[in-house]
């Protein structure tokens, strides 16, 4: 281990613990910058990034940044980000007193969430979003919407495959396919029996499922059975839920710039929104009022509980996506919707 950087972060967490910008006379932001910038690259680009050649992006981070220059923007963008926080106080916390390099380094840019940042950073790079990306960034689509570190953490289940070159996660390759707009799911119906669920399926996955699947004709026909307008309605409906649900997570994005020294926290919480609101957009898109209104609902929360059943039975209905629990989210989580 390099004791010179042994040395500077010591200054680094001295001053993190106690909130001050110079330690034994030393800048605590020169020393954080050359801890960081040791600890960030070599995550993301394996070998020498000054030579031509001589470097490439690391599996894990390839399928996000597609070359070094790419890259090496994104460790610049991180690391002006990073001292934008330090210089604001972000990340003070007295438990960075006394605990070693790798240890510090790892709550303050881990690699999963460096991966997180990265997918952030790519959006940021397209006005679009994410459905606006080249082809080959199909796979930053982690809808990952849980509690327990939003995006990062539901990366890092695919570092092994990443890193090892084994094969594609097929899971994360059908999120790709609906985050392009294909329609490309298949009901397992077998496992439903309420009609109610099936035609809130039929309604909600109306442009996401398979036109040559046997259940996607099931689920229309139960559908229009249950629809109290003409079927354009749904279409109309369809095209107002995900222009709310653009503009919110454009909303997102822009708090997220608008603010670059908020807190840590502060920054998942705007991430785990952002993947609610695009794991909403792509499979529960229409709100329970308008769900409501499209079945004939007497009353709005109608609407709300065969919202909410239907989330929960997605499981079944899904099986190819099960193992992605965070993504098919759980009844009572926001569902990132801007009308609910």
């Amino acid at each position: 281990m390099d004791q010179s950087l042994d040395d500077e972060w010591r200054i680094v967490a001295i001053g993190l613990a106690e909130g001050v910008d110079v330690v034994e006379g030393r800048s605590v932001a020169t020393a954080f910058w050359l801890v960081l910038e040791d600890w960030i690259r070599p995550r993301v680009i394996q070998g020498d990034a000054t030579g031509f050649g001589q470097a490439r992006v690391r599996p894990r981070f390839r399928r996000l940044l597609h070359d070094v220059h790419t890259a090496l923007d994104f460790l610049s963008h991180i690391h002006l980000e990073r001292l934008t926080q330090l210089q604001a106080g972000s990340l003070n916390d007295p438990a960075f007193r006394g605990i070693d390099r790798a240890e510090g380094m790892g709550r303050i840019a881990a690699t999963s969430w460096l991966e997180l940042r990265a997918i952030s950073f790519m959006r940021q790079q397209s006005a679009r979003g994410m459905v606006g990306m080249p082809e080959d960034d199909r796979d930053v689509a982690s809808l990952d919407a849980g509690e327990d570190g939003g995006l990062g953490d539901g990366l890092a289940a695919a570092e092994h495959a990443a890193d090892s070159g084994s094969a594609a996660d097929p899971d994360r390759d059908l999120l790709g396919a609906l985050a392009d707009g294909r329609p490309v799911l298949e009901l397992d119906l077998e496992a439903v029996t309420s009609n109610a669920i099936i035609a809130t399926a039929g309604l909600q996955l109306r442009r996401r499922l398979d036109p040559g699947a046997a259940s996607t004709e099931v689920a229309s026909a139960e559908m229009r059975a249950a629809l109290a307008v003409p079927e354009d309605e749904v279409e109309v409906a369809l095209d107002a839920a995900a222009a709310e649900h653009r503009a919110r997570i454009a909303a997102l994005h822009q708090r997220r710039a608008d603010h670059p020294g908020m807190a840590i926290r502060t920054g998942e919480g705007i991430d785990r929104q952002i993947a609610q609101a695009t794991a909403a957009g792509l499979l529960w898109p229409i709100s329970g009022s308008r769900v409501s209104t499209l079945f004939g609902l007497a009353r709005e929360n109608a609407g709300q509980k065969r919202v909410s059943n239907y989330r929960k039975a997605l499981a079944d209905l899904l099986p190819a996506l099960a193992t992605l629990r965070g993504l098919l989210g759980r009844d009572g989580d926001d569902d990132g919707k801007a009308d609910a």
